[in-house]
This record gives structure tokens, sequence and C-alpha cells, in this order.
């Protein structure tokens, strides 16, 4: 039996095209058949997604020995950019004896019996009363003495970044402190030289205050198009899921000024903020053929529904309405997909199958409604329920 697509209000476009045939190909088996066959919800990841997480998530430091030093501050963070209001506590898992948290200050800390050259990857923990749970990792490497004398004099540069970190932060977030661009702790070291910083690119996304880095916020993961702001002349980029920033470092040593150029990268994370919605928009009218009879199982259509969310932060719910015969159900399976901008998003494939056979009126039309809510979308603080509806016209020929 074949079918042919009559499609009244949109014409096929490229992506969705390429889109269909990659899912055909793949042969994707959609979900197991729910207890009522017209209406199934399906979460693949909200369990994964905390409230809680750290804006350093991961950081690479050198440290002298033999002596107290405080490293930085740990601070986990709501996904809204606010410190947590849970209380989390912080603790360190298998912790080597010579690295502690102090519990009034969250500070990060060598005891001082750190020894030359030790090496360690610290793992940190924060839970807060609602357990949610998140890590940090710190790997701290010991200098040897000759090398902490050496600091201040062959290797200036190290006072103003990190070795390695990776800063991150929700999109829609109020400004929010990321953490600092380097360590302080080995500016002491040297209190002859005078350290300042300067954002050379990303103005528009991240900002320096007192040497730690912020984003600002008008962070979008989802988007990278330009857009006009209505506080800002012209255009200005959204922010994509990784913002590169430029940053200048200026080391001052009495009338000598060295300056260190550093890309920094913050990772924009995702919240679930848009509604799946189909790759044809409008109704579709479908003619089938041989007299309109149709098989028990028939695959009547395959709809694509894109995301632009991950598929971690979706809770999606797609029910069949006004099929008054409870002739079909559908069975959908959601994937995470690269779109042609390179970020992640998510795409639904949902397939409607015959519950029995059917012999359809040649002289009626019947209409099928399909419809994806996304059941966990949040607008500021409160979540919403978003519809998106494909429409079948279903006519014998």
């Amino acid at each position: 039996m074949e079918l042919n697509h009559v499609y009244t209000t949109a014409k096929r476009c490229r992506v969705c095209e390429k889109l269909r045939t990659q899912f055909d190909r793949s042969n994707i088996i959609g979900l197991p058949m729910p207890i009522n066959p017209a209406e199934i919800e399906f979460q693949e990841g909200m369990a994964a997604v905390s409230s809680l997480y750290f804006p350093m998530s991961e950081l690479q430091l050198v440290a002298p020995p033999l002596r107290p030093t405080i490293l930085l501050r740990v601070t986990a963070r709501q996904n809204s950019g606010h410190e947590s209001r849970n209380n989390p506590k912080y603790k360190i898992a298998d912790n080597p004896g010579w690295v502690e948290i102090d519990p009034s200050s969250n500070m990060l800390r060598l005891t001082g019996k750190q020894k030359e050259l030790a090496s360690e990857e610290v793992k940190i923990s924060a839970r807060d009363k609602s357990r949610n749970t998140v890590h940090m990792k710190v790997n701290v490497t010991i200098l040897s003495s000759m090398d902490v004398k050496k600091l201040c004099e062959e290797n200036p540069q190290a006072l103003c970044f990190w070795p390695r970190v990776q800063y991150q932060v929700y999109e829609n977030s109020i400004p929010t402190l990321l953490g600092p661009l380097g360590p302080s702790y080995l500016q002491d070291l040297c209190p002859e030289y005078i350290i300042s910083y300067q954002l050379i690119s990303m103005d528009d996304f991240v900002q320096i205050l007192n040497g730690s880095l912020w984003s600002k916020a008008n962070l979008d993961r989802d988007t990278t198009q330009k857009t006009r702001s209505e506080n800002v002349t012209g255009e200005i980029n959204l922010s994509g899921p990784k913002v590169q920033a430029q940053i200048q470092c200026s080391v001052k040593r009495e009338n000598d000024v060295s300056t260190y150029n550093k890309t920094v990268n913050v990772t924009v994370l995702d919240v679930n903020d848009n509604t799946p919605r189909p790759t044809i928009e409008g109704p579709q009218t479908l003619y089938l053929d041989n007299q309109g009879f149709i098989p028990k199982d028939y695959v009547l259509e395959r709809l694509i529904f894109i995301d632009n969310d991950t598929k971690e932060v979706n809770v999606h719910r797609v029910s069949i309405l006004e099929d008054e015969m409870k002739l079909w159900r559908i069975n959908c399976n959601e994937v995470s997909h690269i779109n042609i901008t390179g970020f992640n998003d998510s795409v639904s494939t949902c397939t409607l199958r015959a519950n029995y056979s059917m012999q359809f009126d040649p002289k009626k039309t019947y209409r099928l409604v399909v419809q994806m809510n996304d059941t966990s979308m949040v607008q500021g603080d409160k979540p919403s329920h978003d519809l998106q509806i494909s429409s079948l016209l279903i006519e014998t020929s």
C-alpha cells in the first residue's frame, strides 16, 4: 500500500527532509506501548539535572610546600545563579590529609603538611538539604622549594591564571560569580608584583570584578544568531553553548610591565526553556490508497518533533486527540542531535500505528491530532505546560 503525503500549509524543508531520512534509515524502534496507547510520557534525563552546581567544576593548581595556604572559596550555586539557600555540606573524598575545607568559611586550604612535588586529585562534593549532590575536581601539585624561589623572577605568568580551569553557568541566570581568574595565594609570594586584568572580548557575556570572572544575565545556550536589544544600539550576539573570552593579564614590577593573554572558556548549561515543535507546520493531509483499507499495525505516519533543549532536561508527554474510534496508538523515541549551529538539541520521532484493521469510508474525512507537551519547562522559577500540536487529515483516494 502506498501512502501519498500532501501538506496543506507548509512546504518541505531541507533540514526536515534530512532528519526524516536519517531516522528512517536508523530503524528506530518506539517505546513499549503503555497501558493507555494514546498517551505516553518519556522522561529521559530529568533525574540527572540538578538545581545545584559548581561554577568551577574542574581546576588545576600549583601551591607551595610546607606552609598553610588558603587556596580559594568553594561555592555551590543554584541554577538561577544564587548561592544555594539549602546550606550545602562540603566534603572531600579520600582526603590525602594535607588539604581541608573550613566549615565556617568554605575555604579550601592546605594544612602545611604538604610535601614537595606531591600531587593529588581532590574530589569535593556538595550536598544540600534537598539531597542534591554535585562534584568538583581540583588537581593539586605541590612545587619544590626551588621552584617557589624561581617563581617570581622566571615565571610571573603563573601569578595570572590557573594552569587549567573549567567555568560553567546556567543560561538565563542572574549575573553569577564564576570564580577567581588566578591563584591569589601565589601573588602573596611575590608582593613586589601588581596584577591586573582586562577583558578583550565577550564583554556582552562576562565581566571581571576584583580579579574574578562573572557572567552577565544575557546568556542563552540555545541561540547563537544576532538579536536586537532594547538597551543596546544595533545588534548583539547571544552566547550559544560556550563563551570563549580573551583576557589580558598585566604584571607590573616597578616600571616594568609584562602582559599575557589567555582564552578562558565558559560552558553555558541548559535550562528547559524551549517547546518541542513539529518539523512540518500546519495540518498534513494523508491519502489512503487501496480503497482506504488499513491492516492492524499499519504505520500511518512518522512524525518528527525538535526541541532546542537537550534530551537530559526534557520531559515530554505525547497524546492523540480526536481519535474517537481509538484506532491509533503512538510510540515516541527521543535522541540527542547536533544541529546546524553545532550545539546539542533533541529530536523525537513518533510513530502512529493502527490498533486494529479498518475500512475507511471514502466519503468521509477523518481528523487526528498529535499533541506533544513539555511538562517540565521553566519560565522564571515556575514550571509551565506548553503544547505543540501536529494535525493530520486522513482521506481516501
